[in-house]
């Protein structure tokens, strides 16, 4: 059967899913007709097709827990080779430790790897997979889950390309093992299509750099509402669910601010949630005297305990994209732990200070997480980008910012996320077509 009469399949699992790519009309321009999968809580939502065309599906969680753990295996035999995987077991429990390293020996691992991958088939998806019958099955993947595995499965054994959509810079930084792996990945940079290769093994020419969907409207100014948020001059504090003593830096920056400029607000901005920290972590606008919590922000933080939002399809925790160009098209400069917040401010030419500090308190700190993860290499490079290493020279912000030499071997922000990424849907569409067109000649 041609390809193009076949539909294609998309995957919608989160609500996030939903607004990075149907909202922002990511696939508007993708010739063919779409199929959605979907959470049933996202299936009453407009995606533009008719009823029968939307999927309810939902991974089980169980199953889930089944590919959880061979990646876990896989992680604990290969750590001595990558510094990352390192960490992530560093992190497991010690019961948890005591079986991965009876079950990663050499007489027990092959049997627990298809032990786990038999437990996590859902033949139910199988099913649903195979009476849409697609030309392709598009996932957007963050580190790769049950559900992305399981359709990964799936097309391979039913010779149907997949295609991942790669959601996080961080998703490629390292050597995570998979026992399944799409066709085909869209990234988003220079970056992202090395550490594909590098780490991954992933071939090049299998590789399509897209920019990254939530980010369109960033690169696409023109019209847009850019008034700013408050009616005053901030600085943005944007903050991180990483453990770290966030309240140390803000109750600093406060007093600099205080000290250097009183015509300075400090706007903070916590990330939706927290890890668990090894002091207190509560932030309350009557403690400081130069810092407000960012309005929006004010829907969410702490409302959940932990590092994961329980309640996914509560829209507190998607927040609107076009807030955020307000917000860095009019603050003075940023500081930040490291994270994506780092690109974002330094897409609108802001000065950005990312925080690396070791806080004494928390064995995966700043400092830690700074020589540790890959994605975070040469971040330094890129102009109006400064690393702060020890917490005494935030000062130097406000009383010497020129100490904050820009590096002589400069770097764009493309290589971290493409020039390119205002045209994402024309990027997908010309992807998706080169994928069409390669596996018809196959």
């Amino acid at each position: 059967m041609n390809q193009s009469k076949k539909p294609i399949l998309f995957v919608v699992a989160t609500l996030n899913h939903y607004r990075n790519y149907i909202t922002t009309g990511a696939l508007k321009s993708v010739n063919g007709s779409f199929v959605f999968l979907v959470h049933p809580a996202l299936a009453g939502k407009d995606f533009g097709v008719n009823k029968d065309k939307i999927i309810p599906y939902v991974y089980p969680g169980e199953k889930g827990s089944f590919y959880k753990h061979i990646v876990g295996l896989g992680c604990w035999r290969y750590q001595n080779k990558d510094p990352g995987l390192a960490m992530y077991v560093k992190g497991f429990s010690p019961r948890k430790k005591k079986i991965y390293k009876i079950l990663t020996r050499t007489p027990f691992y092959q049997f627990a790897k298809w032990f786990f991958l038999l437990r996590g088939r859902d033949n139910r998806l199988d099913d649903i997979v195979s009476r849409i019958n697609p030309s392709v099955i598009i996932v957007p993947a963050a580190v790769y889950g049950g559900l992305d595995l399981e359709l990964a499965r799936i097309a391979k054994k039913s010779n149907i390309p997949s295609f991942f959509l790669i959601e996080n810079w961080d998703n490629l930084g390292g050597r995570m093992i998979y026992p399944y792996t799409p066709n085909y990945l869209g990234v988003w940079s220079c970056q992202g299509a090395e550490h594909a290769v590098r780490f991954r093994n992933f071939p090049e020419k299998n590789i399509f750099i897209l920019g990254t969907s939530r980010f369109i409207n960033y690169f696409r100014r023109e019209g847009q509402n850019l008034s700013s948020p408050y009616p005053f001059k901030f600085m943005l504090y944007a903050g991180s669910s990483l453990p770290y003593n966030e309240l140390e830096v803000l109750h600093k920056l406060d007093d600099l601010v205080g000290k250097y400029r009183p015509d300075l607000k400090v706007v903070f901005r916590p990330g939706l949630v927290q890890h668990a920290r090894n002091c207190p972590d509560v932030f309350f606008e009557y403690d400081f005297k130069n810092i407000i919590l960012d309005i929006p922000a004010r829907a969410y933080y702490k409302k959940e305990a932990g590092h994961k939002v329980k309640d996914g399809f509560n829209p507190v925790y998607s927040p609107d994209m076009s807030y955020f160009p307000r917000l860095f098209a009019n603050m003075e400069f940023m500081v930040c732990p490291l994270s994506t917040m780092m690109l974002e401010g330094l897409i609108f030419s802001k000065r950005v200070y990312g925080l690396a500090h070791d806080d004494g308190l928390h064995w995966r700190n700043l400092k830690y997480l700074y020589e540790t993860y890959e994605h975070f290499r040469g971040i330094e490079r890129v102009k109006n980008s400064s690393i702060i290493h020890r917490l005494e020279d935030l000062e130097k912000i406000f009383t010497s910012p020129e100490w904050f030499k820009s590096s002589e071997d400069q770097i764009d922000t493309d290589y971290f996320i493409s020039n390119d990424t205002g045209n994402y849907p024309l990027n997908l569409k010309k992807a998706v077509s080169a994928i069409l067109s390669n596996h018809e000649l196959a």
